[in-house]
């Protein structure tokens, strides 16, 4: 019988996400794996790298990264949950001067794949 920690961790898995979660992630600063050694003093150094917005579209449109390839191609099944109004992207941005951050949802497109292994597109 599996570990209590099995089962929450499955049901942890399956607990849809907030859209602002998956901006959170991506601009988060992480580690690289090799550090630096400065040229003029030689210190080592461990170099960080962070992705953040420096401007913003109009018009936003967002592609969720469906699938991990580690060590095997899955697909990532979580469910994302969107506001319909007032999308948020000032905490995502690295430039005070960036101009209007928030959006409405206007529309959203769904690729599935049907029993035949053809594949079907739904927009709303």
């Amino acid at each position: 019988m599996p570990h209590e920690s099995v089962a929450a961790n499955k049901a942890l898995q399956e607990q849809p996400i907030a859209l602002q979660q998956c901006f959170t992630v991506f601009t988060e600063e992480e580690q690289l794996a090799n550090e630096f050694v400065c040229s003029a003093c030689k210190q080592s150094e461990i170099m960080t790298k962070r992705m953040d917005f420096w401007t913003l579209p109009p018009i936003l449109v967002v592609q969720l990264k469906r699938f991990n390839g580690t060590p095997v191609l899955s697909k990532n099944g979580k469910l994302v949950q969107f506001p319909i109004e007032g999308l948020d992207l000032a905490p995502f941005t690295g430039n005070p001067d960036v101009g209007e951050t928030l959006y409405d949802l206007v529309a959203v497109l769904v690729r599935s794949k049907r029993p035949n292994d053809s594949y079907a597109c739904h927009a709303c």
